[in-house]
């Protein structure tokens, strides 16, 4: 079992080599609580162990990569509030704040890797965003047309 119990979390990696990143404690009924966590684990297969918390706690973000080389973006925090903008990134060590969204949300989805990554849809406001993710914090808007999956 993981270390530390909660909800709204996000997870990169694959089966013998993943990381459970951030999140919130679980309320009852299933529903995301108020209290929100900085912790990472690490799981390598067999055991979990705790590495380096994140910068900003959050819930309901975006998350792409791999055990050693993770980003997340967007999200809800207790300090900034519902529609965060920063991105954190992480070398396998330690989480490092990079750039920002150009569209702030939560509840969003994410994919690929720091240098090749998506931050995708999310609640309002820019809740039909994708954002082209190319590491270092620098993210390029894609619009993307619904009929025929083609950039424009």
């Amino acid at each position: 079992s993981a270390i530390t119990a909660r909800s709204a979390l996000q997870s990169v990696g694959h089966q013998y080599d993943a990381l459970a990143i951030s999140g919130c404690d679980a309320a009852p009924g299933g529903t995301a609580g108020n209290g929100y966590f900085t912790c990472t684990e690490h799981y390598n297969g067999s055991v979990w162990s705790t590495v380096d918390n994140v910068n900003t706690m959050r819930k309901q973000f975006g998350a792409g990569g791999s055990a050693g080389d993770a980003f997340f973006a967007g999200g809800q925090s207790p300090v900034v509030g519902n529609n965060n903008i920063t991105t954190e990134e992480y070398n396998g060590s330690t989480w490092s704040t990079r750039g920002n969204l150009n569209f702030g949300r939560r509840d969003m989805s994410g994919a690929g890797t720091t240098a090749a990554g998506l931050a995708m849809s999310g609640d309002a406001p820019g809740h039909a965003s994708t954002e082209e993710y190319a590491g270092s914090g620098i993210y390029k808007t894609l619009k993307v047309c619904a009929v025929t999956g083609s950039q424009a």
